[in-house]
Parts: structure tokens; sequence; C-alpha cells
């Protein structure tokens, strides 16, 4: 059974706090119209089963999106409604502790459209960011006491093109994967240029994308056609592997950061999926064998969760467990599930 949680207020966005990697933490944010909105940093208790509330920060606008800085606990961006526009700003978690507001550090200015996400570079020093607008990728610099960010490129992909979100690559640090209506497309931070392109990478406009982190230039995309595509970069003609198990739009999709033939889906149509895709994954030779018994490849859904009521708009992996993952859905409810003990021990032995 998952452990629940529940926010006063609607909520889109969540992020693992992958700053600490010794615990099981997630920053949550609100969307709420009419009153102030919050940030929750929650955190997980395996030993009591049970989530904890750390902190519920004041934020003021409703969220659209949240961040966690790679390494520093204390630092995120957030996108938000302000009103007449969207904006971008990091944020510290501040030291007052619970019903404290949020200490706003740094604003990045200058969008024409609306921030849809930042992404912070995952590998580096936690002071380069790339926010996503509507049409352009913006490159900004932030500064030693992370109070100002500074503009250092712009890379527009087109009038028509509309982004919805973008994926840093871990394997390639000047690399970023973006998704636009149908369209998926690599880009080069250096040149400014497009790398890979799939112009058709679905039948419905693709909602995320995620890179798998160890095998290069593999990422899994979903979708409002319900599904889940996963591509080489290199080869662009066609996905490698497709697979369906949700009824509505498929909202995010997520590689385990350990095991990457365990993938994340969630959806609109209140369902969390958990998908084994052993055939295309770096998982050995001897795990291929196994998965083998169950099916002809033996790519599966290995289970469905089904503790929300409402759309769910974010999951992800705990950063420090492989086995821990986290759903948020628009009623503001969050779980926590794990993977089935047989699905991990065929993996571990």
């Amino acid at each position: 059974m998952a452990a629940v949680y529940g926010l006063r207020y609607q909520s889109r966005c969540m992020s693992a706090l992958m700053g600490d990697q010794d615990r099981h933490c997630f920053l949550v944010g609100t969307q709420s119209l009419r009153d102030e909105n919050e940030v929750h940093l929650i955190e997980y208790q395996e030993d009591n089963h049970e989530i904890v509330c750390e902190g519920v920060y004041r934020h003021p606008n409703e969220i659209w999106s949240i961040t966690a800085c790679p390494s520093d606990p204390k630092l995120l961006f957030t996108t938000f409604n302000a009103g007449a526009e969207y904006k971008a700003k990091l944020w510290r978690i501040p030291e007052q502790g619970d019903g404290a507001a949020l200490v706003e550090l740094a604003e990045l200015e200058g969008h024409t459209g609306t921030p849809r996400c930042v992404l912070w570079e995952p590998n580096g020093e936690a002071d380069q960011v790339v926010s996503v607008d509507e049409n352009i990728l913006r490159l900004w610099q932030l500064d030693a006491g992370n109070t100002s960010a500074k503009e250092t490129g712009t890379i527009s992909v087109g009038d028509l093109q509309r982004l919805t979100t973008a994926c840093w690559d871990p394997h390639h640090q000047k690399q970023i994967a973006t998704v636009s209506d149908v369209a998926l497309k690599g880009w080069d931070l250096r040149s400014m240029k497009s790398t890979h392109t799939v112009e058709t990478a679905s039948g419905q406009s693709i909602r995320d994308v995620d890179y798998n982190p160890n095998k290069p230039y593999h990422l899994v995309t979903g979708g409002d056609d319900c599904k889940i595509r996963f591509w080489d970069f290199r080869k662009p003609s066609k996905p490698l592997k497709v697979m369906s198990g949700h009824s509505h739009w498929v909202w995010n999709v997520k590689y385990n950061r350990f095991h990457d033939q365990l993938v994340l889906s969630s959806s609109t149509d209140s369902f969390v999926n958990l998908w084994r895709v052993v055939s295309i994954s770096s998982a050995p030779l001897a795990m291929e064998a196994e998965a083998l018994k169950d099916t002809k490849d033996g790519d599966i859904l290995i289970k469905t969760f089904e503790e929300h009521e409402d759309s769910v708009y974010s999951v992800t992996w705990s950063c420090c467990d492989a086995w821990i993952f986290a759903s948020l859905s628009y009623d503001g409810r969050v779980a926590i599930n794990h993977v089935p003990p047989a699905e991990k021990y065929k993996i571990l032995l």
C-alpha cells in the first residue's frame, strides 16, 4: 500500500530533492488561483512507511514547474503565473523553517513568451541553467552568490514551434533535447544548432521527454496519443519501441537513474504505470534471459498504480533509492510507492 500525503491546494509539479542524497525528499508546488501558494518539502520515512512534512514555504503565485538544484538542497527554480506574465525565479529555502516565505535570489528576465521550465546542468557546479521559453532556449550563468543571472546565449527553434519541455543530456554536457508539438530535437549549446531531429515523433502532441541515464542517445517520450516511445537519436526514422498502457494523455515519463530497464509514466487517466523495457536497456544478459520468461522480448507493463483519483501530472524517482518513487495528482495528493519485490529481485539476483 502506498504512503499518501495531501496538500491543501491543487498541484501540478514536483521535484526530487537531488541535493540531498541521504533521504527520500521531494519539493511540491501548489497551483491555487486565489490564495497565496506554497512549496512543500516532504520526506518519505521508509522505516515508518509515512510521509512527513519538513516545511511549508510561501510562494506568491501559482506554480507551473519546480526544479531542485542537483547539488544544493536549499536552492530551487520555479516558473509561475504572475498575473500579466509568467516568470522564472531562483529561490532559497529559508532558515526560519515552516511557514516562512521562500527567499527570492534571482529572476531570469527577458522571456518573450511563457517560460515552461528551468533545467539545471546535471553534472556541473550548479551555476549553469537553461530556461525553456515558448520557442527559445535561453542559457544563463549564475553568479557565485546566486543573486543574479546573466543570459549567455539563445537558441531559436522557429516561430512556428512551441516548446513543451526539454531534458539535459546526462552524457553530453552541452546537449539538450526538446519537444514541440510532435517533433523531438537535439541541440548543441556551443554551436547553438540542432544535432538530431525526429520531425514526427508522435501522432499527437508530446508532453514529456527523458534521457536514458545509462545509454547515450537513447530517450523516451510520452504524449497525447496515450503511448510511450523509445528512441535512438542516431536512428530517427522510427522508434525503437512503442508501448501502450494508458487511456488518456501521458504527461510524464521518467527513467530509473540506476536501472534503465525500469520506466515510469503518469497520465491524465489518473494512473501511474511501471514498465520493464529490458530489450533496449543496458541490463545484463542474465536479466534479459530471465525477462524472456514473461514475454517474447522481456518488455512488459509491470504494474499499474491506482492511488490517485485525478490527473497525475508528475512522477519522479527518489534520488537515493532505486526502488522508491513519488507521484502527484492535480487534487494535491502525493503517493509514494515501491517497485514490486519480485521485480527488484529479478534485477538484483
